[in-house]
């Protein structure tokens, strides 16, 4: 028997449920319980609020774009944003993120901000709970076909552990993802945060490095190209968070972003001095750069940027 106002249920727990089979929609005004809801297009859309999640129920069940619901993968319902793009969503109390597909309609509770998959309350760990408060800012459009690689790709660059079954209380089976001790880390040597009146270099081919002196003795922020890269043979973008005249302040950054991706700390010789690079990546593809650039940016290296390899 059906659950009553849910629909058919096309796939039954336990099975996985197609991908994508939806199409794209962003709809009409619309109201529920006497709150009214407008949807609408919004690349500018970062909002933060509590999101909670949801899973047997609606598994296998057809999304509001017409794709079928599956718990397992990382997607994600809300009130207004186009369906289907992709967010990405921070919880903020532990600081651990993922991108995720929304094509969904909800959560239609005062106060809730989204309602994430079960697979992505896990990933975020906030199964137990039922809630968490998290960040969520808009990506780009999602295909049509479902193609769940990019938050796949994401979470292998951000260093998760892998997963590993183990069992609730209850003899639930749940997934866990090993992270580091829990507070804010020290803050990381930032090397493009110059004085106001400093001039920074935007990165060409072959520019003068721009050197910026900070208030640490021996600290020395470099912006700009120098010198030759020594990932030329790397494939794929990646990020550039700045040089450094010290080499301790270039390992304290390495430090500082190794949750974003892997991270390069090369020296390079200019002039008689050597100066050290720290990079981000490689990465996938520019998407998935453009995703990990928010977590350089939330790091601190507001002035990083994405360097595309030849």
């Amino acid at each position: 028997m059906e659950s009553a106002g849910l629909g058919k249920r096309y796939v039954q727990i336990g099975e996985s449920a197609p991908k994508g089979g939806g199409h794209f929609k962003i709809g009409d005004p619309y109201e529920i319980e006497g709150v009214r809801y407008v949807p609408a297009e919004d690349p500018s859309y970062d909002k933060r609020g509590v999101a909670s999640w949801y899973g047997d129920l609606f598994h296998g069940r057809k999304t509001s774009n017409g794709e079928i619901f599956d718990m397992e993968r990382l997607s994600a319902a809300h009130p207004t944003l186009p369906l289907p793009i992709y967010v990405k969503v921070t919880n903020i109390d532990n600081g651990l993120s993922a991108v995720v597909r929304v094509n969904d309609r909800g959560p239609f509770r005062d106060g809730r901000l989204i309602d994430l998959s079960r697979h992505t309350a896990e990933v975020l760990g906030f199964k137990r709970s039922g809630t968490a408060n998290v960040r969520v800012r808009y990506l780009r459009k999602a295909s049509l076909d479902g193609d769940d690689a990019f938050e796949r790709d994401y979470l292998s660059t951000r260093g998760y552990s892998q997963y590993a079954g183990t069992t609730d209380p209850d003899g639930m089976a749940e997934v866990v993802i090993a992270v580091g001790p829990p507070g804010p880390p020290p803050a990381p040597p930032l090397p493009d945060r110059p004085d106001r009146s400093a001039i920074v270099a935007v990165a060409q081919a072959t520019p003068e490095p721009t050197v910026i002196r900070g208030g640490d003795a021996g600290d020395v922020a470099v912006t700009g190209a120098i010198g030759p890269s020594s990932s030329e043979d790397l494939q794929g973008p990646m990020i550039q968070a700045g040089f450094f005249k010290n080499h301790a302040n270039a390992q304290r950054a390495r430090t500082a972003l190794a949750g974003v991706g892997p991270v390069e700390v090369a020296p390079i010789a200019e002039q008689g001095e050597t100066y050290y690079r720290v990079r981000v990546g490689p990465f996938v593809d520019g998407i998935t750069a453009a995703a990990a650039l928010l977590d350089v940016a939330d790091a601190g290296y507001r002035g990083a940027k994405i360097i595309l390899q030849n």
